[in-house]
């Protein structure tokens, strides 16, 4: 999985507020890196995730937008990331 690398951010304010849709969507990636930027607000993670596109052995890493979304009842779901094909996702076995 060493291949499937990417970098995105995370708004304090949803960790903050929503942290059962973060269980949901950390459970999915496994973070090798974490920053604050304060100018943002936001935890910036380079994480690992079978959800990343897999990459040539020289080559940026990409960085990825995850989606989320609040539900009527007022809870907070993840989607997925941006540019996924979010119906075709299948979870590794």
């Amino acid at each position: 999985m060493r291949d499937r690398i990417g970098r995105f951010r995370v708004p304090d304010a949803l960790i903050e507020g929503c942290p059962e849709a973060l269980l949901s969507f950390f459970g999915q990636v496994v973070v090798v890196a974490c920053e604050h930027d304060w100018s943002t607000s936001t935890f910036v993670y380079t994480a690992l995730s079978w959800r990343f596109h897999p990459l040539p052995t020289v080559h940026p890493i990409p960085v990825y937008v995850p989606l989320f979304r609040r539900e009527d009842d007022g809870t907070v779901r993840f989607l997925g990331f941006e540019g996924e094909a979010l119906n075709n996702v299948e979870t590794p076995s």
